[in-house]
């Protein structure tokens, strides 16, 4: 659920640390349509609690801070960008698979569980193929079948990876997902580790965001990937 009842949930849920007093203050201003000051709240809570198991366990040296002083997004992006060049890692991926070999297979014994990982062929099953790019067209994503959820992130790392106040994606097994180069080229991307479990890949050449992978069950390909008509997005592919 979205809206005023969410977000006192997400207030709700930092009552031990912010104290009755301050809890009930904050909803009281949400009662009354103060929503500016009960957000800043809420998110200054999330980061505290996501800066602790951050650090938690881990060796500082290996964090790294960007300091942004400007609200513009593409300065943001740039000093982000600058800071996590010397980080990451290139990795290539197989080539392309022709289009034809993405086409829905009729197969009722497999039509509804992808196995695989991510960078193989895409199994041959009867769910229905989506195919999306980053910005330059150099890399290539495509997914079997519907997403398994659509989420609206907001924590601090992805905020501050995408520039943007939360990031939408769509949420896939790992053999639901093929990603490669375009014109049967490898896929060059770039890789940045933001958790021991979680692994971040955008395009060599433009940097696009295409696909996050968190541990061994899930991939996320960014949903602005996809082209969809002027409201023709299927009710699966909506975040709920």
């Amino acid at each position: 659920p979205f809206g005023g009842e969410a977000l006192g949930s997400c207030v709700e849920r930092f009552r031990k640390r912010m104290g009755d007093r301050r809890t009930d203050q904050l909803l009281e201003q949400l009662a009354q349509g103060e929503l500016r000051p009960v957000c800043e709240e809420a998110l200054r809570n999330y980061d505290e609690a996501y800066g602790y198991h951050l650090h938690k366990g881990r060796d500082p040296d290996r964090i790294l801070t960007v300091p942004i002083d400007s609200l513009d997004v593409a300065a943001a992006a740039d000093a982000l960008k600058a800071a996590a060049a010397p980080l990451e890692l290139q990795v290539s991926v197989a080539p392309a698979r022709p289009p034809e070999a993405c086409a829905p297979q009729a197969d009722e014994g497999n039509a509804g569980h992808c196995e695989g990982t991510v960078g193989q062929g895409l199994p041959e099953t009867g769910l229905h193929c989506h195919e999306a790019s980053c910005h330059c067209g150099s890399i290539v994503v495509r997914t079997r079948g519907p997403p398994i959820s659509v989420s609206v992130c907001h924590c601090s790392v992805c905020r501050r990876l995408s520039g943007a106040p939360c990031v939408t994606s769509a949420l896939f097994e790992p053999g639901c997902v093929e990603i490669a180069g375009s014109d049967a080229d490898e896929a060059q991307l770039l890789e940045t580790r933001t958790s021991p479990a979680v692994s971040r890949q955008r395009c060599a050449t433009c940097y696009t965001p295409v696909i996050g992978t968190l541990g061994s069950r899930y991939v996320a390909v960014p949903l602005s990937l996809f082209k969809w008509d002027a409201g023709s997005l299927p009710l699966e592919w909506r975040p709920q």
